[in-house]
């Protein structure tokens, strides 16, 4: 099978960034698919104004799935060929806002006593302390529209109620990186990345397009169970996640430089197969 299109979605805390939010480790592989005119789409716990300056940087100018998947930044020039292709359209359709999910949680808290922080407890410089962010990259980090990160400080049972609480809500809580994201139930990183497929099918008409995801952590596995090729990279500091798909590669190296080496192995291996050409 003769791929047309490579698509790569991935996470970017401890997968493609260190834990000083340093790509550097993984540039040999970021300039092998930018030569390749492989597309990378950023699929993060993240916000979209962290994103949107990441991806500039990167100088990739493709999609951006933001808040765990209930944000996506769509370039217009995908839906329309008109427009620049710098130009996000901000897809948030059928999701709970961050508005109403603090409206929730934190009238839970206080009626039940759980004891718990979210960003909303927070000012810039505690939201720095506790990602190590730089002040203006937390301030960023903070402009969220549409999930609520907290960290869980009460016993397992009480989280156990809280969860069936959110549940009755038609909310989730998903572990990521650093915190637990409370967002949307009918949200995922997985349902992110077939929207945005969905919109490069229709851009891409009779092209034969094979993604790959990259990924460490719990919110990741939606994302990776639905690409053709999940690469989950070693992450110390947890237990290994568990994915359920026949091609599931698990890299022996954590963060960047394990993301480095093993997008390199899989574009040289659908290379030898003669699956796509990449320069």
């Amino acid at each position: 099978m003769m791929i047309d299109k490579i698509i790569i979605f991935t996470d970017l805390d401890a997968t493609m960034l260190d834990e000083n939010y340093s790509y550097k480790a993984a540039s040999s592989a970021l300039k092998m698919i930018k030569d390749a005119g492989i597309h990378l789409v950023l699929n993060s716990s993240k916000t979209l104004s962290e994103m949107i300056s990441l991806r500039n940087e990167l100088d990739f100018l493709d999609p951006i799935i933001a808040e765990n998947g209930t944000v996506a930044g769509i370039p217009k020039n995908l839906i329309n060929q008109e427009y620049k292709n710098d130009e996000l359209y901000i897809d948030v359709e059928g999701f709970i806002s961050r508005s109403k999910i603090k409206k929730i949680i934190y009238s839970i808290r206080e009626k039940y006593n759980f004891e718990f922080e979210g960003f909303s407890d927070w000012d810039v410089d505690t939201v720095s302390k506790k990602t190590n962010l730089s002040y203006n990259d937390a301030v960023n980090s903070m402009d969220r529209i549409m999930t609520e990160p907290i960290i869980w400080l009460d016993n397992v049972e009480n989280y156990k109620t809280f969860i069936d609480m959110l549940k009755s809500a038609e909310i989730q809580c998903v572990s990521g990186g650093k915190f637990k994201h409370i967002m949307s139930a009918k949200a995922n990183k997985g349902e992110a990345m077939n929207k945005v497929l969905k919109y490069y099918k229709k851009y891409y008409e009779k092209t034969n397009i094979v993604s790959i995801a990259l990924g460490d952590s719990e919110n990741d596995i939606p994302m990776l169970n639905a690409s053709d090729y999940p690469i989950v990279i070693l992450n110390p500091s947890k237990k290994t996640i568990s994915v359920d798909h026949t091609n599931v590669k698990f890299s022996k190296i954590a963060g960047p430089s394990g993301w480095n080496n093993e997008i390199i192995e899989v574009l040289n291996y659908l290379n030898k197969n003669k699956m796509v050409g990449i320069k």
